[in-house]
């Protein structure tokens, strides 16, 4: 999640859970396990083509809300 609050874009390897109906280039928003708001970005496909994929980036970030170092970093 700090990645993501530093204005990293989504990568499929960081999605757990997500609704079934996104449709591409839809603004979509990132919350945490807690339901808490991290950002809302760009969907880069739809729900299923972002099921399917195995890497890559998912979502363009476009607004952070979450402050930096609220959750420690995963990524060095």
């Amino acid at each position: 999640m700090d990645a993501i609050c530093h204005g990293a874009d989504l990568a499929s390897g960081g999605i757990l859970k997500l609704s079934p109906d996104i449709a591409k280039d839809e603004t979509v928003r990132i919350l945490t396990l807690k339901g808490e708001l991290v950002a809302a970005g760009e969907s880069i496909g739809t729900s299923a083509e972002i099921l399917k994929s195995n890497k890559g980036i998912m979502v363009n970030i476009k607004k952070v809300f979450m402050e930096p170092e609220t959750y420690p970093k995963m990524w060095k």
